[in-house]
C-alpha cells in the first residue's frame, strides 16, 4: 500500500471516560444523561435519547447507573488519548473530541495491522479507553475499516484494507459498504 491512513475511534467515548474514572469499568450499565450510553446498556435495549423518567420506570432497581455529563473530564481524558496516538505516528489530525486521523506515509515497511493492534493495546495500558483503528489508502476507507474493528472482535481492535480484494471481502457483507468501497478504490 503506497498511501496508508490510519484512523482511531475511542469507543464509546462519554461512557468509557465515566467508566473509567468511576471505577464502573464493564461492570454495571451506564449512561451519561441522554446523551451516551455504555455497550452493557446498548445491550438491555436503552436507545439514546431516552429520558431519565423512563430509564427509571424501566429499571426501578437501579441495574442502570445515571451519570451527569462532565465535559472537561472527557476533554482531558481524550487528550490523553490522543496525545499517545500523536507520538505514535509521523502526521496526526485531530478530527473530533473522540476520534483523529494519521498519515502513514513511509511506514510501509512496518507491519501496520501490528502497529495499529500494537497501538490500541498501548493506548488501553495507558489509559484503560477502548479504541478501534482503521487502516486503508484514504481516510473514508479507513473509517469503514474501523467500523470492522469496532465490531468484529476478530479484528484485534485494528482492521487493515491493504488490496482492493481485501475491500471487497470486508464490504460483501453490506452492499451500501461494498458501493462505496468500489467508488473510493485507490
Amino acid at each position: 500500500m503506497k498511501k496508508s491512513v490510519l484512523t482511531i475511534s475511542i469507543l464509546s467515548s462519554l461512557a468509557s471516560c465515566t467508566s473509567v474514572t468511576t471505577e464502573n469499568e464493564a461492570v454495571q450499565p451506564l449512561t451519561i444523561d441522554e446523551l451516551a450510553r455504555s455497550n452493557e446498556a446498548k445491550a438491555l435495549g436503552i436507545k439514546a435519547g431516552l429520558p431519565y423518567y423512563q430509564l427509571k420506570e424501566r429499571f426501578p432497581n437501579g441495574e442502570v447507573t445515571v451519570f451527569s455529563s462532565n465535559y472537561e473530564l472527557y476533554g482531558d481524558i481524550t487528550d490523553r488519548v490522543m496525545s499517545l496516538v500523536r507520538k505514535a505516528a509521523p502526521a496526526f489530525y485531530r478530527y473530533s473530541i473522540d476520534e483523529g486521523f494519521c498519515n502513514l506515509a513511509g511506514m510501509d515497511h512496518y507491519d501496520l495491522k501490528r502497529l495499529g493492534e500494537d497501538l490500541s493495546a498501548f493506548i488501553w495500558k495507558a489509559t484503560r479507553m477502548p479504541v478501534s483503528i482503521g487502516i486503508a489508502s484514504t481516510k473514508t476507507l479507513a473509517k469503514v475499516a474501523s467500523y470492522y474493528a469496532k465490531h468484529y472482535k476478530g479484528y484485534n481492535h485494528c482492521c487493515m484494507m491493504g488490496s482492493d480484494e481485501q475491500r471487497v471481502n470486508l464490504s460483501s457483507t453490506d452492499p451500501v459498504l461494498l458501493g462505496l468501497a468500489y467508488f473510493l478504490r485507490s
